[in-house]
């Protein structure tokens, strides 16, 4: 399977999921699986791969707005890569 220029698929499979952010916590966690693509996981662009990229990932899945000055957006790459957001969080939570 080619690589793929999608910013935020830290696990390189074409798609921007839950799985991304799943791989996240798990490189937090000294577990990270071997697809683990750690230049693409630094969302907020700090230097540091941590939970609050996780986060930040998470919120870009499900289309809220990210902070200020953060210069990573979802999107880019070739035709075939993918966001999805579908399944990441359940919509009726305490804020909905």
């Amino acid at each position: 399977m080619a690589a793929t220029n999608l910013p935020n698929d830290v696990n390189d499979d074409k798609v921007v999921d839950v799985w991304d952010v799943v791989d996240i916590v798990k490189y937090v966690n000294g577990s990270p699986r071997s697809a683990f693509k750690v230049e693409k996981a630094d969302i907020d662009q700090n230097g540091i791969v941590d939970l609050e990229d996780a986060t930040l990932l998470s919120k870009i899945i499900v289309g809220e707005e990210l902070p200020a000055g953060n210069t990573n957006p979802p999107g880019g790459g070739s035709g075939d890569d993918e966001l999805r957001g579908d399944s990441v969080v359940d919509p009726v939570g305490p804020n909905r």
